[in-house]
């Protein structure tokens, strides 16, 4: 299992696609793939790994998710902030 920093490191500079199976895994001769998670943010490389999922899930019939990340937004008009998942009235 891969954690913190060197995770991080590890993918964002890997010069192909990673996966990531379950422990246990490889070692059996027929596991099938029930879920098939990829990470988005529209990048070039985040669309080929989409492509690249997306044959996978065809090929095996698992299901694709599709997994994205976003900042949260900032204040929308005057008198607001982003509390607790939301935009709240501070006016």
């Amino acid at each position: 299992m891969l954690a913190g920093n060197v995770a991080l490191a590890t993918l964002e500079g890997s010069p192909c696609p990673v996966a990531v199976a379950p422990s246990g895994m490889a070692g059996m001769d027929e596991a099938p793939l029930r879920a098939i998670g990829v990470g988005f943010d529209g990048a070039p490389e985040s669309q080929h790994a989409l492509a690249l999922a997306s044959a996978l899930a065809k090929r095996t019939g698992a299901r694709l998710e599709l997994l994205c990340a976003v900042a949260p937004p900032g204040a929308v008009f005057t008198g607001a902030a982003y509390e607790d998942g939301g935009i709240v009235d501070t006016g």
